[in-house]
């Protein structure tokens, strides 16, 4: 599978939600749904930045190509963010 590293990402993010899902049914207190929320976007903003990494270092055929310089300047950009 071409993208095996952001699947199984997203696999753990599915199950990070599925758990936010029965502390939510459970009425679990709200500071620990915000906890788990918050560990759950950082996990998604995570996987985007790998994905857009792996576009970086391996772009397609007949794209545009950037330089070293270029593309470490943009993925601190996108860390960041």
């Amino acid at each position: 599978m071409k993208h095996q590293k952001i699947f199984n990402r997203l696999r753990r993010i599915e199950g990070q939600i599925r758990g936010i899902e029965e502390m939510v049914a459970k009425d679990r207190k709200e500071e620990y749904l915000l906890i788990q929320l918050e560990a759950a976007r950082s996990s998604l903003a995570s996987t985007i930045s790998t994905l857009i990494e792996e576009m970086l270092e391996k772009p397609a055929e007949g794209d545009l190509k950037l330089d070293d310089i270029k593309i470490k300047a943009l993925l601190r950009a996108i860390k960041r963010g």
